[in-house]
């Protein structure tokens, strides 16, 4: 079996949410979402190749620098790395959203990156899962199913209410995985 990407939003989906305009800044302030380190390990497991793909403006915002983002990325890597899991790739946009960079969601240039690199792939086959309405359009756009988790950005700082209509919604990546029947 060929392996298949999927794409994940970090904050709200693999770590706790932080609030509505705030930010996880230094690794002490992230934390795994019940479970998750068990649903990636599964769906590494059963041939998919995880990328992140994550809005990180409060760099560019000068709230924290690109070192303490990386700081985190490792500490978050190693962690996963314990379990079994190995992360594909990791996307981050740490321009502010004014600056109009081609790598901020919901543009899909780094999900079409990666797709060059899966041609054989059919693209029904292919999930991003995020939190915010961001991440549901850039699937749309990239021609991927979408699903939403909830209690994340669109729930918490929007009340659900999004234009662009979901594939999926599950309360959670666990939930997710559970329903793939991994």
């Amino acid at each position: 079996m060929s392996r298949v990407p999927i794409f994940l939003d970090r904050d709200g989906v693999i770590n706790e949410f932080p609030g509505c305009g705030k930010y996880v800044t230094s690794y002490k302030e992230f934390r795994f979402i019940d479970g998750v380190v068990e649903a990636l390990a599964r769906l590494y497991n059963a041939g998919y190749d995880i990328y992140i793909i994550s809005n990180q403006s409060g760099v560019g915002k000068g709230l924290y620098s690109y070192e303490d983002l990386q700081a985190i990325t490792e500490k978050m890597k190693e962690a996963l790395s314990i379990a079994g899991v190995k992360i594909a790739g990791i996307f981050y946009c740490v321009h502010r959203p004014e600056e109009g960079c081609l790598c901020r969601k919901p543009n899909t240039y780094n999900i079409e990156k990666v797709l060059e690199d899966y041609p054989d792939v059919a693209r029904g086959e292919i999930y991003i899962i995020g939190d915010d309405e961001k991440d549901i359009i850039m699937g749309k756009k990239a021609g991927i199913v979408t699903v939403l988790v909830r209690g994340g950005s669109a729930d918490l700082c929007k009340g659900l209410d999004i234009s662009e209509r979901p594939d999926i919604i599950v309360d959670s990546l666990p939930e997710f995985v559970a329903q793939l029947g991994l």
